[in-house]
C-alpha cells in the first residue's frame, strides 16, 4: 500500500523492518507534557510486538533519544526520525523547535512551522519500510488528518490528559454552555454529566479559545478531532469509567484508555529519570534533599501543563493561595517574561 518516493532532506531515522507487524507512526506535540507520554505509549506498544516510529524535531529528538536507544537495546522495534523545521517559511527565529523555547509572539507561527512537516514526513514514510499501519498524532496537530488520508491509513488522536477534562470541554462547547453568560467569572453547570460540575469561562476557556488570533486554529483542531478514527488517552478506566465511556459516546468513536503509560518504566528507573528535558537549571539532588526534609504527605505538586505560561498576576495568586493554606511558598514557576521564561 502506498507508492515509493524520495525521503525528505534532513529526515533521518532508524525504524527498521516490521517483519509483518503493525507499524504505528507517532507525531507528538513538541512539549514535555505531551511528548513524554506519547513516547511512553510508543514504547508500551512496542512491548506488545508492534513497530513504532516517532517523528520529532532535532532538538526534541535529542531529549528522548536516550530513552529510545535504551528501548532498542532491549530488543524493541522503536525508531526516532528527525525533521528540521523550515523557520524562514514560517517566519520563525532559528532554533525554536520545541515549545519551551518558542517566544510567545511566535507561538502561532510555530504551529504553522510544524504543519509544514507533513510533506517531509509523508515522503519519508513512503520511501522507508515498513509502510505505516496507523498514524497516532497529538490532537494539536490537525494537519495529520491529511497525512493519514494520503497514506491511506487510520489516524488516532492522542491525549495526554484525562477523560474527565476532555468530556467537560467537549460538552461545554457542544451545548454552548457559556452562550449568554456575560462575565468570565460567572459559574455555569457543565451539561451532560451525571454529577454536578460547575465551571467559569475563566477557568475553562477551551483549547486555544479566548483569542481571535487562535479561533480559526481551534476550529481546525475541532474538525480534525471529529474526523479521527479513534482516541488514545493517558488514563485508565478504573479511575474514571463514566468519563471514558461518556467521551466515547459523545464523540461516537472508540477510546483506548492505555495509561498510566509511565508504567513502562516501572522496572527501568534509569530510563524514567532520563526522559524529557535535562537542564542545568534543575538540580535533581537539591530537589530530592528538599523533599526529604519535608513531612510525609506535606508536599503538593502542582502542574499547569507544558503549554500554559503563567503571567505575573497568576504567579502572585498562586503564592497567595499556598500562603493562605499555611504552606511553604512554591519552589518555582514558569512565568512569561517578554518572549521567554523566568523563574518567579
Amino acid at each position: 500500500m502506498g507508492s515509493q518516493g524520495q525521503a525528505a532532506p534532513g529526515g533521518r531515522g532508524d525504524a527498521g523492518d516490521a517483519g509483518g507487524r503493525a507499524h504505528f507512526v507517532f507525531v507528538p506535540l513538541m512539549a514535555q507534557g505531551h511528548l513524554i507520554p506519547a513516547v511512553d505509549t510508543a514504547l508500551l506498544l512496542a512491548t506488545h510486538g508492534a513497530v513504532c516510529t516517532i517523528a520529532a524535531t532535532p532538538a526534541t529528538a535529542a531529549r528522548v533519544r536516550p530513552t529510545v536507544d535504551s528501548a532498542r537495546r532491549s530488543g524493541l522495534q522503536v525508531g526516532l526520525v528527525e525533521f528540521p523545521l523550515d523557520y524562514a517559511a514560517a517566519g520563525m527565529p532559528d532554533g525554536a523547535d520545541n515549545m519551551d523555547n518558542v517566544p510567545a509572539e511566535h507561538m502561532r507561527s510555530y504551529f504553522d512551522a510544524v504543519a509544514l512537516l507533513r510533506a517531509p514526513i509523508e515522503s519519508y514514510l513512503r520511501a522507508h519500510a515498513p509502510f505505516p499501519t496507523c498514524v497516532v498524532s497529538d490532537f494539536c496537530h490537525p494537519w495529520t488528518t491529511v497525512l493519514a488520508a494520503n497514506l491511506g491509513v487510520p489516524r488516532l488522536s492522542f491525549f495526554s490528559m484525562c477523560a474527565f477534562c476532555l468530556l467537560c470541554q467537549h460538552n461545554v462547547e457542544r451545548f454552548k454552555a457559556f452562550e449568554g453568560v456575560a462575565g468570565d467569572d460567572e459559574p455555569v453547570v457543565v451539561p451532560g454529566l451525571e454529577k454536578k460540575v460547575v465551571v467559569t469561562r475563566a477557568q475553562a476557556p477551551g483549547f486555544f479559545r479566548g483569542s481571535a488570533a487562535w479561533e480559526e486554529f481551534a476550529d481546525y483542531i475541532e474538525r480534525a478531532r471529529a474526523e479521527a478514527d479513534g482516541v488514545i488517552m493517558n488514563t485508565f478506566e478504573e479511575m474514571e469509567p463514566e468519563y471514558v465511556a461518556g467521551y466515547a459516546a459523545a464523540r461516537k468513536m472508540k477510546v483506548w484508555a492505555v495509561g498510566p503509560v509511565s508504567l513502562y518504566h516501572q522496572q527501568r528507573a534509569a530510563t524514567l529519570a532520563a526522559r524529557g528535558y535535562a537542564t542545568a537549571a534543575i538540580d535533581a539532588g537539591e530537589c530530592l534533599r528538599w523533599l526529604d526534609g519535608k513531612e510525609p504527605g506535606s508536599v503538593v505538586y502542582v502542574s499547569f501543563g507544558s503549554i500554559a505560561r503563567a503571567g505575573a498576576k497568576q504567579a502572585v495568586e498562586l503564592g497567595l493561595g499556598t500562603s493562605s493554606r499555611r504552606a511553604s511558598p512554591p519552589r518555582g514557576a514558569a512565568c512569561s517574561s517578554g518572549g521567554g521564561r523566568r523563574r518567579c
